[in-house]
């Protein structure tokens, strides 16, 4: 075999261990994401079942609720959309050398700053909904919320 043929094998294995890699080390972090997020939708999903099964709420308060509710999703799925654009491209930079270069750290900064701003948009979401209660509705409401969190942690 000559060297060209024996170098261009080396080459198009090499690439494809690290096209592969990248894209598994990407799929793992997604799944990973996935989880978290998933914790953030049950506990938004817990808070309205809590309002529509413990709270007798007025027309106005669930008015407000399907505000914030609407709010909520389209922050939620902006962030969403940001992270899976940024996944894909943090497991391009890994294809391309396989080493934690900038724009590698680049991206998993991207991504820790999404995941952050999703859990902002819940807790605010949370806070949202505790203000348009009265003060008995809070008390429950608070009590409800803090099991919830405690629930969920790891």
């Amino acid at each position: 075999m000559t060297p060209f043929w024996r170098n261009l094998i080396i080459t198009v294995i090499v690439a494809a261990v690290s096209g592969f890699s990248g894209a598994r080390l990407g799929a793992i972090r997604s799944q990973q994401q996935h989880a978290a997020m998933s914790a953030q939708v049950t506990l938004r999903q817990t808070v309205d079942a809590m309002l529509m099964r413990d709270f007798d709420l007025t027309a106005d308060q669930k008015s407000k609720v399907a505000a914030i509710d609407a709010e909520y999703t389209r922050q939620n799925n902006r962030v969403l959309s940001q992270l899976k654009i940024t996944n894909a491209e943090l497991a391009g930079a890994l294809s391309d050398d396989m080493t934690l270069n900038t724009m590698t750290q680049v991206y998993i900064r991207q991504i820790e700053e999404n995941v952050g701003l999703m859990q902002t948009a819940t807790i605010t979401y949370i806070i949202d909904i505790r203000n348009i209660l009265t003060p008995e509705q809070r008390q429950l409401y608070d009590e409800r919320i803090i099991r919830a969190l405690m629930r969920d942690a790891p």
